[in-house]
């Protein structure tokens, strides 16, 4: 008698009183499922059946589990053509057409795993155009429909109280009948009174009423205090008839006529605060600047990458093959922007993901998911890597005779960066890490970027203010140090220094200009500045410590120095107040994977989210902390991760490159060219994941 919604619902009762005028119904039966649709993956979740149609409608039909059988009676049963899909077009002039789907599950809650805004989409040009896609009309699931034999339709329950909330019943005890329906309102529209009738009309937007000379303009007189509120009396339409055209109702002429002045206030205030942007036109829409992308770019980009590139200087065998490769890296990392950006505009997806997804196909879409998860899961470990290497030298800091002397002592357990590296996930990330929402935390995600450029400017200081002269640099290094495989193997670090591809799709999203040209213009500017902080980095790094420096560049100063202690702690705190967003992403996914996995609605209750938000928690935390302590230098993690990365900056790009060229409508020789790169980017990316991944394995296996 009584009806808490929890997941949403229905009342079919009334739909089919509704749809009765047509002959058509819902049945009561409850199905879920995957299916495929017009070449589309779809699910079912806990939908209901077509159970009368009219007979010149088309309808459609799928093999589902009978949930409701399973649900009540504990038994399973597979249901070949279950009528999901109805769509008919009422014969009479002018009658309109109707559609029936009897799930809205991947229009809100399950969209995450798979949609059907497509599905809406056509059935949107169906009912406003007519036009009926012909994977629906001649879909090979496609059955007569339904006649309602062999059904029993829904009925109320007796003396339910569903009447009392509805907004079509009128709230009576017994017999309920229909509300009348509302009078439609009718808008009195003010009259409009120029403030300079005299200003030129080719003026632009702002500058009309920056024209305006205040001195001159006479502004009405204010004949009442306030506008006066009256009901309307029966027989008006609309509900309040307020003087000045403010509500529906009738106009005012007395004081309508200050509504503008109003106005016209309020817009010189705006055009005072936006005098600046006169000089050029503002973009229309909302959306963030070139600017800001270009700075939401560089702080995606800048991180604990930094950190190993002055290693990755000497590991290339110096300043000029190390330039030479970031270089030639530098033309797939903006071409794999600037596809991406154009496989956005066409795909109209806001995610790596989804993009991928969209022009790849689904099962593309499932290897980019897992090789999202697996990225963000290496970048947690290489962070907790770099948070052990900070701790270790601040602890080191503590004991200043031993480490001026070079000496060594026995540290207390307490001040072994295992330990401490754990107390801080325990106490301090675990915590932070919790929340289904950690909004907070991402304003502290500009630490990354602050950091980056404080390590910088403390590597170049050191190197001018160093006592030790000689340069390091120069030392003997075999014929194979300079080699190609020894240029190829610092590719991984770079990929993981510039590595901003996955969120460009969304910055491209937000972006007010979104023409390609302007989106190349910021891709560019973005990974010259990338270049200019990373070989600043590198460069001085590398001329300071030579081929002896550390995979850490922080590892390569001493404990005691106070700029190089606040470098650790900023890196430090950057870290701690990064890895919950990196959780939280790779979190969301996880669940995402699992309720697509299970199909079953009770994932979706509280405690039953929370429970898993926990465990999934739990688990990412303690088995990234494990590996962290179990990996010997960092170099090993990076190495790692920018085979991953060679997926997101190389192949996905390819792949969508390629695979938009077989739809795009373009010159032949421009299509045979674009095929060309995208399978060289391909095969690029196929050869550094696989050298990477090969060699960061080989060495684990080595220091282990």
């Amino acid at each position: 008698q009584w009806w808490m919604p929890d997941t949403g619902g229905a009342n079919i009762p009334a739909l089919n009183d509704l749809l009765s005028v047509w002959g058509m119904a819902f049945s009561d039966g409850l199905y879920e499922g995957d299916f495929t649709l017009a070449g589309r993956e779809m699910n079912y979740a806990s939908g209901c059946s077509i159970a009368k149609f009219p007979e010149d409608g088309i309808v459609i039909a799928q093999t589902f589990k009978d949930q409701g059988l399973e649900v009540i009676k504990q038994e399973t049963a597979i249901i070949e053509n279950v009528p999901i899909l109805g769509l008919y077009q009422v014969p009479s002039e002018g009658g309109g057409r109707i559609v029936l789907y009897g799930d809205s599950n991947c229009l809100d809650d399950s969209h995450r795993q798979k949609d059907c805004f497509w599905l809406l989409e056509s059935l949107l040009q169906y009912t406003s155009y007519g036009v009926t896609q012909p994977s629906f009309s001649h879909s090979e699931s496609r059955q007569s429909p339904p006649t309602g034999a062999g059904y029993t339709l829904p009925e109320r329950m007796e003396g339910n109280h569903l009447h009392r909330y509805s907004k079509v019943l009128e709230a009576h005890l017994r017999d309920p009948k229909p509300r009348s329906l509302p009078a439609c309102p009718h808008l009195s529209w003010a009259k409009p009174q120029p403030l300079n009738e005299t200003a030129p009309s080719n003026l632009w937007k702002h500058q009309k009423l920056l024209s305006i000379d205040l001195d001159k303009v006479a502004l009405p007189s204010f004949r009442q205090s306030r506008p006066q509120v009256r009901p309307l009396s029966p027989g008006e339409s609309g509900a309040w008839d307020i003087p000045g055209g403010i509500m529906p109702g009738r106009y005012n002429q007395d004081v309508g006529g200050t509504i503008p002045v109003f106005a016209f206030l309020g817009a010189m205030v705006l055009a005072k605060e936006s005098i600046c942007l006169l000089a050029k036109p503002p973009l229309e829409g909302p959306g963030i600047s070139s600017s800001a992308a270009v700075f939401i770019m560089l702080k995606s980009a800048l991180g604990a990458g930094l950190l190993n590139f002055p290693w990755a200087f000497g590991k290339a065998g110096g300043i000029g093959p190390a330039v030479l490769v970031e270089l030639g890296s530098l033309i797939f990392l903006i071409s794999g922007l600037v596809v991406l950006g154009y496989a956005a505009s066409i795909s109209t997806q806001t995610t790596y993901q989804g993009v991928v997804r969209e022009i790849c196909g689904s099962t593309v879409g499932k290897l980019c998911e897992f090789c999202f998860i697996l990225n963000l899961f290496m970048i947690s470990v290489a962070f907790l890597r770099v948070v052990g290497d900070q701790l270790e030298k601040l602890c080191d800091s503590f004991y200043p005779n031993e480490t001026l002397s070079g000496g060594t002592s026995r540290q207390h357990w307490f001040m072994d960066h295992r330990f401490t590296l754990s107390v801080l996930c325990l106490l301090v990330i675990f915590p932070l890490s919790i929340p289904r929402e950690i909004g907070f935390q991402k304003y502290t995600s500009i630490l990354g970027t602050l950091a980056a450029c404080y390590l910088m400017l403390v590597i170049v200081v050191k190197y001018y203010l160093r006592t030790d002269h000689v340069a390091k640099h120069e030392h003997h290094r075999s014929p194979g140090v300079s080699s190609w495989a020894s240029m190829f193997s610092v590719i991984p670090t770079i990929c993981f220094g510039f590595q901003c591809h996955e969120a460009c799709v969304t910055i491209y999203s937000s972006m007010a200009n979104r023409k390609l040209s302007h989106w190349v213009v910021v891709s560019v500017m973005s990974m010259l500045f990338c270049l200019l902080i990373y070989s600043v980095t590198g460069l001085y790094g590398y001329l300071t410590f030579g081929t002896d420096v550390a995979a850490d560049i922080l590892m390569s100063y001493p404990g005691n120095d106070v700029m190089v202690i606040v470098a650790r702690l900023l890196f430090g705190v950057s870290i701690i107040t990064i890895y919950p967003i990196v959780l939280l992403l790779g979190r969301s996914v996880l669940q995402d994977i699992c309720l697509s996995a299970k199909h079953s609605s009770i994932l979706t209750t509280q405690p039953c989210e929370k429970w898993m938000r926990v465990t999934l928690t739990t688990a990412w935390v303690v088995v990234t902390l494990v590996i962290a302590l179990c990996v010997p230098d960092i170099s090993d993690v990076i190495s790692l991760i920018g085979g991953i990365s060679a997926f997101f900056i190389f192949i996905f790009p390819g792949l969508c490159l390629v695979c938009a060229m077989e739809t795009e409508q373009i010159k032949p020789r421009a299509r045979s060219c674009l095929m060309t790169w995208g399978v060289i980017t391909i095969l690029c990316g196929a050869f550094i994941f696989g050298q990477s991944t090969t060699l960061a394995i080989l060495e684990l296996w080595y220091n282990l």
